[in-house]
């Protein structure tokens, strides 16, 4: 039998991959093998068997095509090949989200086209829990978002601020900061404020500077011991750019530096440092769990290999059709020793703490 075993080059860091280069020897055994991978990484060998891209598989030389899937970003190539040829899928996981987000990148952008793809990948179920969470997104990003008391957070970085993005952090519509001087004389923001935006500096309710479409906010006051300022922006609109990734946060200013004065020297402020209070931020990964978004793969695969009885069985109610489907438990290699576990523990130089504890251990993501 001549088998075409499609899934990721080694370079590829893969859970799927490595239990698919642990198979490749047995399946050598009993088939003809030839080991197709994603297109630009058909380098090399997977375990003495050259690696081809799936761009030169031709269906018609091959028995089987045997796909080794699951919800990895990097088996984003395979679902649109099954849709066209079928195929054998060794499918790992039930929810393949990150696999649809990655290879239908309209679903994070959200729209027509997206809640299009939300029917035909989820079904109607699944189309209303996307719907919901594309509306929460779009909420989010248009109502103003205020801090709250940052009195009584603890930090540097209270309140309203994003994530870093290595040249700076974008804040929401007021970012709080607590300077951490002893003597401040004079505060410096140096930011960006895109379109009509406006930006001023107030210490808690008080105004530092008036409204300004200025890069730089510099304000001068009597010496403060560890002053509380806040960033406020005013005008905020959703970019083009926002709607076509998908991207649902609240973008005020984007903030390169903070600077302030101190017995007669400037000092900067690190804005890489964790928040006291993070934005909780809707994404469409908060909804993953109903969201396995897998019909290019459930529907249109022509048989299956699985591992739990739980997965064949959603798999055979989502098709309702007749399906060859195998279970293969994780574990069917014996890979295991029988001796005492603390001469095991000994043996890896674990120390004597360990050697004598009761170990909890989980894996998955």
């Amino acid at each position: 039998m001549k088998v075409a075993l499609i899934t990721t080059s080694p370079s590829v860091r893969s859970g799927i991959g490595d239990y698919t280069r642990h198979l490749l020897p047995y399946l050598r055994e009993r088939c003809e093998v030839r080991v197709f991978v994603e297109p630009g990484a058909a380098r090399g060998e997977l375990e003495g068997v050259p690696m081809a891209s799936v761009d030169e598989l031709d269906p018609r030389e091959h028995d089987r095509l045997l796909y080794q899937l699951g919800n990895e970003q990097s088996h984003a190539f395979m679902p649109r090949m099954i849709r066209a040829i079928g195929g054998t899928v060794m499918q790992h996981d039930w929810v393949l989200f990150d696999l649809a987000v990655e290879a239908f990148p309209a679903l994070a952008r959200g729209g027509l086209k997206g809640h299009a793809l939300a029917m035909r990948e989820g079904g109607a179920e699944q189309l209303r829990v996307y719907s919901r969470n594309w509306l929460d997104r779009r909420r989010q990003r248009t109502t103003r978002q205020e801090p709250g008391d940052c009195d009584e957070l603890e930090g540097t970085l209270l309140c309203g601020w994003h994530e870093h993005q290595g040249d700076g952090r974008w804040t929401s519509d007021v970012a709080c900061v607590r300077l951490p001087a002893e003597d401040a004389s004079a505060v410096e923001v140096e930011l960006h404020a895109e379109g009509n935006r406006v930006v001023r500096l107030c210490e808690g309710d008080r105004p530092l500077t008036g409204p300004s479409r200025q890069d730089t906010l510099r304000a001068d006051f009597a010496e403060r011991r560890r002053p509380l300022l806040k960033i406020e922006t005013q005008g905020i609109t959703v970019t083009r750019e926002q709607r076509r990734h998908g991207d649902a946060r609240r973008l005020g200013s984007f903030v390169r530096h903070v600077r302030w004065k101190e017995n007669g020297a400037w000092r900067e402020l690190d804005l890489s440092q964790p928040v006291a209070l993070p934005i909780d931020q809707i994404t469409l990964a908060r909804d993953r769990f109903q969201l396995p978004l897998n019909r290019s793969v459930v529907r249109f695969g022509d048989a299956f290999i699985v591992h739990s009885n739980y997965v064949a069985e959603r798999i055979l109610r989502e098709r309702n059709s007749r399906t060859p489907i195998g279970i293969v438990h994780h574990g069917s290699e014996k890979r295991w020793h029988d001796e005492d576990r603390r001469e095991t523990r000994r043996r890896l130089g674990l120390s004597t703490e360990w050697i004598e504890s009761f170990l909890i251990v989980s894996f998955g993501g």
